[in-house]
C-alpha cells in the first residue's frame, strides 16, 4: 500500500474510533461524601452497580469521602454498608488502604461500627441512584436513619 494510502486508512480508523467514543471506557468517575442524618460517615463502603451491571466498590474515608472510577455512563444503583474500618483491598480516595494514621501494622486500632439502616445494603433495593456522565462528577450520598 502506498504511503498516502496507509495514512488515509490510519486517519479514517482514528476518526471512526473518535466518533464512536471507543477507547474511552473507564474514564468516568464519581466522588463525594456519604452522610447519615446530616453527619459524614467515618467508615464503611460504597458500592456502585453501573448501567452495564459492573460492580465498583470503594471505601469511605474518615471524613466521609469516597471515589469510584471506571463506571459506565447511565443510571447506577448505589449501596452503602457500615463496618468498623474498611475491608482489606478497598481503597480510600486517593491512597492505598493501610493502617490508620498513628498506628503501625500489627496494632489493633480502636474501631467503632457505623450502624447504617439495612435498606441501604443492596444496590437493587436501596433506592440510591446516580446518573453517571462522562468524566468526573460529584455526588454526595445522603442517608436517613
Amino acid at each position: 500500500m502506498p504511503r498516502i494510502g496507509r495514512r488515509v486508512a490510519a486517519l479514517t480508523l482514528l476518526a471512526a474510533l473518535a466518533a464512536c467514543g471507543c477507547g474511552k471506557e473507564g474514564v468516568n468517575s464519581v466522588s463525594g461524601k456519604v452522610y447519615l442524618d446530616g453527619k459524614p460517615l467515618s467508615s464503611g463502603s460504597v458500592l456502585f452497580l453501573d448501567a452495564q451491571g459492573n460492580t465498583v466498590p470503594t471505601a469511605i474515608g474518615p471524613d466521609g469521602s469516597y471515589r469510584v472510577t471506571g463506571l459506565a455512563e447511565g443510571k447506577a444503583r448505589v449501596s452503602v454498608v457500615g463496618h468498623p474500618g474498611s475491608p482489606p483491598g478497598l481503597r480510600f480516595p486517593g491512597r492505598q488502604m493501610g493502617p490508620p494514621e498513628g498506628h503501625t501494622k500489627g496494632q489493633n486500632p480502636p474501631r467503632r461500627e457505623v450502624v447504617i439502616p439495612a435498606r441501604y445494603k443492596v444496590p437493587e433495593s436501596s433506592g440510591l441512584t446516580c446518573e453517571v456522565r462522562r468524566g468526573d462528577q460529584g455526588h454526595d450520598i445522603k442517608l436517613s436513619p
